[in-house]
């Protein structure tokens, strides 16, 4: 929420941050092809700018046509690992792990939405622990900060995929009578919202841990950095886009949203702002005593 100003919902546009030119140097070109979730739907999307989704499918899910998604192609990677030399593979090793673990919780919460429906008379608690136990914070967690910058954006992808599609399944989480809102039509459109980032995860999982090998090991950045609060404000930024204002997933990030210290967009009592243009929302970052971040976009 905003401090001492109305909420402020970031801006919809096509899937991507607006005025981003892609800078991502190469994503492996290689994903199985199985649906995750159905539903032809038009991607809810929170923040206005260059978010490109590739469409396809991956996870198991309810038979029916594949959610429409605009935006470029994957390209083929050609970066390769030919040596042993010390790389940020190392660095990046928990992030790596985190990201495969979150992937294969997200396979199993979609096989048990699917076995339960549709259309879903109720959500059983089994349903529901499947899909609260994929957690999107290990990953988060596991972001170091000090990444350079198409070795980040690679990684900022990947977990806006596992963003993506953990958000979709936000309906199936609880344990009430029923979904919390509404008709199965609406619970197949908010599922269909992760079937991009399914679709492509493999190949940019793959493609970051080949940026990786051919990035020299990242060098210890202190605590107080502004490096780490920006890593923390780019992971809180895609969250809100996912998740944020009762999103339900659907937004990629195939650009690092740009942050600006100093210059605030809309609120004299932000610290900087984040994303560009009219996607712009302002933030707040506040050193603790103990050396550590404290961040705040000031969106919904």
């Amino acid at each position: 929420m905003t401090k001492h100003e109305p909420d402020r919902r970031l801006p919809a546009q096509d899937k991507q941050p607006r005025g981003h030119s892609t800078r991502r140097g190469v994503v492996i070109a290689a994903a199985v092809v199985v649906t995750i979730i159905i539903s032809t739907v038009t991607l809810l999307v929170m923040l206005r700018g260059d978010r490109n989704v590739t469409p396809g499918a991956q996870d198991p899910s309810p038979t029916g046509p594949a959610p429409t998604t605009t935006g470029q192609t994957t390209a083929t990677s050609t970066i390769t690992a030919t040596t042993n030399r010390p790389s940020a593979v190392e660095d990046l090793a928990a992030f790596l792990s985190a990201a495969a673990s979150l992937d294969k919780q997200l396979h199993d919460a979609a096989a048990a939405i699917n076995a339960a429906g549709p259309p879903w008379a109720g959500i059983g608690p089994e349903v529901a622990r499947l899909v609260t136990a994929a957690d999107l914070a290990p990953a988060a967690r596991a972001i170091p900060a000090g990444l350079p910058h198409d070795l980040q954006q690679s990684v900022i992808l990947v977990y806006s995929d596992l963003a993506s599609r953990r958000n979709a399944m936000n309906s199936f989480e609880t344990t009430p009578p029923g979904p919390p809102h509404d008709s199965t039509k609406t619970l197949l459109r908010e599922l269909g919202n992760g079937h991009a980032a399914a679709a492509r995860f493999d190949a940019d999982l793959a493609a970051t841990r080949a940026i990786a090998a051919q990035t020299p090991p990242i060098a210890a950045v202190p605590k107080d950095s502004r490096l780490v609060a920006e890593t923390l404000l780019r992971v809180q930024y895609v969250d809100i886009a996912n998740r944020g204002c009762d999103s339900r997933g659907g937004v990629l990030f195939t650009e690092l949203p740009e942050i600006r210290w100093g210059v605030v967009a809309w609120n004299p009592d932000g610290d900087g702002a984040i994303g560009r243009g009219d996607a712009a929302v302002d933030f707040t970052a506040d050193l603790r005593p103990d050396g550590t971040w404290a961040v705040q976009i000031m969106a919904c």
